[in-house]
């Protein structure tokens, strides 16, 4: 599948506010993060482990995993927008997917 990438700073959550820049990917199947040199998965979720995502006008944040183990990741971007719509526009069309099928999908 096709991932549609954007170079970004992760805010890590550590003692300091540490940067780390990667390429983050969208794609119908989920998110990758990705080492920009060597273009090295870090991580992947899948659409089903994509609890909740937002924006702000500098940054996309979500929240992946299970209920269980779930982590928070907060991405300095100026295409905060553009990302969440993009995740945004893969989640219903899974749900349209799904209907059609004759599934209903619990939010």
């Amino acid at each position: 599948s096709y991932f549609r990438c954007v170079r970004v700073s992760r805010l890590k959550k550590v003692k300091t506010n540490e940067i780390i820049d990667l390429l983050l990917g969208i794609s119908e199947n989920g998110v990758i993060f990705m080492n920009p040199l060597t273009l090295q998965i870090i991580e992947r979720y899948k659409m089903e482990e994509i609890l909740t995502y937002g924006f702000r006008s500098n940054a996309f944040l979500f929240v992946a995993g299970t209920l269980m183990t779930q982590r928070k990741y907060q991405f300095a971007t100026m295409l905060g927008k553009q990302m969440n719509d993009l995740l945004r526009a893969h989640i219903d069309l899974r749900v349209q997917q799904a209907e059609v099928q004759g599934y209903s999908i619990q939010q």
